[in-house]
């Protein structure tokens, strides 16, 4: 399998961050950071390679210009992400009660949901927490939020 410093630095930086979306200008700032000289045609061409080695996988997200891309790990979990449509985080969700759904909707209604390519929109609990309550259409959906 084909290895150069620049696609292992890329590996790398996925593995410590194994629990983030990340973006190539993600990628790109922190090889500028580390003073790798990468170039964004070499980081998508990396990144095409890693995804075909299923070392990441790819994923376009509503309301973004750019993918994200994600490291997977050997033991393939099961995941979903939660995207913010106020700050645009995305958030990386393992909840067995999703699980019991797309095995309802595998069982049920025979399709199988790529869950690791799930993603669900709404409002993360910090820009509910900055938010004032009268613009907010359920107040009841603050959770822990120290008002």
């Amino acid at each position: 399998m084909y290895n150069t410093k620049q696609q292992q630095a890329i590996l790398n930086y996925f593995a410590h961050n194994n629990d983030e979306y990340l973006t190539v200008s993600q990628i790109a700032d922190y090889m500028n950071e580390q003073h790798i000289k990468i170039g964004l045609t070499t980081i998508y061409r990396h990144l095409e390679r890693l995804i075909e080695q299923g070392a990441i996988s790819k994923i376009k997200v509503d309301g973004m210009n750019c993918a994200c891309f994600k490291y997977e790990k050997n033991d393939k979990e099961t995941y979903f992400g939660l995207k913010c449509e106020k700050c645009g985080n995305i958030i990386k969700v393992n909840c067995s009660h999703l699980e019991e759904f797309y095995n309802h909707i595998n069982t049920e209604h025979e399709f199988n949901i790529n869950s690791n390519k799930t993603v669900f929109y709404g409002v993360c609990k910090d820009c509910l927490c900055n938010t004032d309550s009268s613009s907010v259409e359920n107040s009841n959906t603050h959770g822990g939020c120290n008002e």
